[in-house]
């Protein structure tokens, strides 16, 4: 397994761009994975080709939710500001965001989920 929080790959021609969340024992939704999804929609947002997003994850479940260590006092604010400046960047992107669900969807994971245009379980 890669040790990045996220695996970022275009598929189908250059027409679908693939993010897949790689820490599978839970994919906890910390500042790692925001920064790593927020680059890669930053990334592809100006790509002429690009007809849509398709974000899945690796192991049994979608995600547990927001890091708990990152809730603390001094870094729940930066967390959630950059939480939901992702959530705002999904929800706002030029092409339709699909997600694909599977197991525990929760707290920080729903919000990125939910951010989508269409979810699939």
């Amino acid at each position: 397994m890669s040790d990045a929080p996220l695996k970022v790959w275009l598929d189908r021609d250059g027409t679908l761009l693939r993010l897949r969340l790689n820490t599978p024992k839970a994919n906890i939704i910390d500042a790692e994975m925001i920064a790593a999804l927020t680059a890669a929609f930053d990334e592809y947002k100006d790509n002429d080709g690009l007809l849509g997003v398709l974000l899945d994850h690796d192991g049994p479940h979608f995600s547990f939710g927001a890091s708990v260590e990152e809730h603390l006092p001094g870094q729940c604010a930066e967390m959630l500001k950059g939480l939901h400046d992702l959530v705002k960047r999904m929800v706002a992107y030029p092409v339709p965001v699909l997600v694909a669900v599977r197991g525990q969807c929760l707290g920080g994971g729903l919000e990125v989920a939910a951010a989508g245009n269409f979810i699939f379980n």
